[in-house]
C-alpha cells in the first residue's frame, strides 16, 4: 500500500482465520512439549532424588551419632530442627516441607537401632524394590511409606505381603473297588466288585470252596439295599 506521501506501509493486525491458525499451532506445540518432557514427572524424579539424598545424609549424621553416644538419636526428625548437631547443621526437610518419619527404638532412653521412612511419588523408582519396600514400609501395622535408610543391625521392616489366595484341594481320587466273591444266601459264591461289609467275609476265586462254604451260615452275609 501506497500512502499519500508516497511510502510503503503494511495494514496492521491479523485475520480471524490466521488467528486460529497461529493459536493451533501453539496448541499442538505445547502438547508435543508436554508428551515430551513430561514435566510433572520430571518434577517427581527431581523430589525423590532429593528424599533419597536427604535419608543418605541423615544416616551417615546417626552413624556418627552413635560413635559419640553409643546410641542412636532418641528425639523426632523435626523439619529445620538442630537437634543433630555438629553432626548435621540442620535437620532438612522434605521437598514438600514436611518432616521425615523417624520413631526411636526400644529402648527409647538409648536405641540401638533406626529406620527413617518417606514416600518416593515415583511409584515405580527401582530402589523401593532394592530396599525391601515393594509392598509398604512402616511401624507395625502402618506400612504407609515405600522408602527407608536404616541401621545395618536390622531392615526396613516391611509390610505384610499379600498371600495368595491358596488352591482348594484337589479331591482324593475314589479308591478303586476290591473284587472279591460273596457269599449270598440261595445265590452261592457271587461275584461282587464294590464296598464289602465288614461283617461280610470275602471269598477269592481260589477259595471260594463252592456251594457248601457259602451255604455255612457263619459264611453269609446279607445284602442290604
Amino acid at each position: 500500500m501506497v500512502n499519500r506521501k508516497g511510502n510503503l506501509s503494511w495494514s496492521a493486525g491479523f485475520s480471524l482465520i490466521e488467528a486460529l491458525i497461529v493459536i493451533t499451532m501453539l496448541a499442538v506445540l505445547l502438547i508435543s512439549f508436554l508428551s515430551v518432557f513430561k514435566p510433572a514427572s520430571q518434577i517427581n524424579k527431581a523430589s525423590d532424588a532429593r528424599r533419597k539424598s536427604d535419608l543418605d545424609r541423615l544416616r551417615v549424621a546417626f552413624e556418627e551419632y552413635y560413635d559419640d553416644h553409643n546410641c542412636y538419636p532418641n528425639f523426632s526428625l523435626e523439619c529445620g530442627s538442630t537437634d543433630l548437631a555438629p553432626y548435621l547443621e540442620k535437620i532438612t526437610c522434605d521437598p514438600e516441607g514436611d518432616s521425615y518419619f523417624y520413631s526411636p527404638a526400644a529402648p527409647t532412653s538409648c536405641p540401638q537401632s533406626f529406620r527413617i521412612y518417606t514416600i518416593l511419588k515415583n511409584s515405580t523408582d527401582s530402589s523401593i524394590a532394592k530396599v525391601g519396600c515393594t509392598h509398604g514400609c512402616g511401624p507395625a501395622g502402618s506400612p504407609i511409606y515405600n522408602y527407608c535408610v536404616c541401621s545395618t543391625n536390622v531392615d526396613c521392616q516391611p509390610g505384610p505381603i499379600p498371600t495368595e489366595t491358596p488352591a482348594p484341594p484337589l479331591p482324593s481320587p475314589t479308591p478303586t473297588p476290591e473284587c472279591a466273591y460273596i457269599c449270598i444266601p440261595g445265590s452261592g459264591c457271587t461275584p461282587w466288585c464294590g464296598p464289602i461289609p465288614e461283617s461280610c467275609p470275602k471269598y477269592h476265586t481260589e477259595n471260594c470252596g463252592g456251594p457248601e462254604v457259602c451255604q455255612s451260615p457263619a459264611n453269609q452275609c446279607r445284602l442290604e439295599e
